[in-house]
């Protein structure tokens, strides 16, 4: 069947129109209509995160057994629950006077449970730190609604949230940067406001 692009075009939603039809004019009116099309995405793709108000963040540190990274568990308590997972920190050799800029990576864990991914590595040759999240200790890569995330958030449709994996492992990226600006920065020699996030497709 031969595609038909006039079709497609048409069908677009209107991104610069209001959903009642008003258009956009001007700084702020962009503004407002951002975050109508991202409650749409609440809604529909990634579902609601909870307020994170409730929520207390603690951690540990420890050397890992077998890699060459420090282990840094996440634990989070909401109300009468709380639930933990971990990171492998990796950081430069040597003593250092200012705190680090942090590399942090969605780590692509199939097949794999605990591994330094070889991006951090190269940050810490460099002198920065890096950090390897596992996002499917937070939430299963599926739609079983497991892991920590789902610990303390059991999946509900009922309230209409439906706290979806994706948001899920966003939420667990900002759990260990609530940890790094709650002392475990200070601790690593991290500075929790010099950090960014990368991964591979969904990772």
């Amino acid at each position: 069947m031969q595609h038909s692009t006039e079709t497609s075009r048409t069908a677009w939603p209107a991104l610069m129109t209001f959903a009642d039809g008003r258009a956009v004019q001007t700084a702020a009116d962009w503004a407002a209509r951002r975050e109508e099309i991202l409650e749409k995405y609440r809604q529909s793709v990634y579902g609601r995160l909870p307020d994170p108000a409730g929520e207390e963040v603690q951690w540990s540190l420890e050397a890992h057994a077998t890699l060459p990274a420090q282990k840094l568990t996440v634990t989070v308590r909401a109300g009468e629950k709380k639930a933990s997972f971990m990171a492998l920190v990796s950081l430069p050799e040597g003593e250092r006077d200012t705190a680090l800029p942090c590399y942090l990576e969605y780590g692509f864990a199939w097949g794999q449970t605990e591994f330094v991914s070889p991006n951090c590595v190269a940050a810490a040759s460099r002198g920065d730190a890096g950090i390897t999240y596992f996002p499917t200790q937070v939430a299963a890569d599926n739609d079983s609604h497991t892991g920590a995330f789902y610990a303390l958030y059991p999946f509900d449709e009922v309230d209409g949230s439906f706290p979806g994996v994706l948001a899920a492992w966003a939420w667990g990226v900002s759990k260990i940067l609530d940890a790094l600006g709650g002392g475990a920065g200070a601790t690593l020699g991290i500075d929790p406001k010099a950090c960014i996030v990368a991964g591979v497709s969904r990772y």
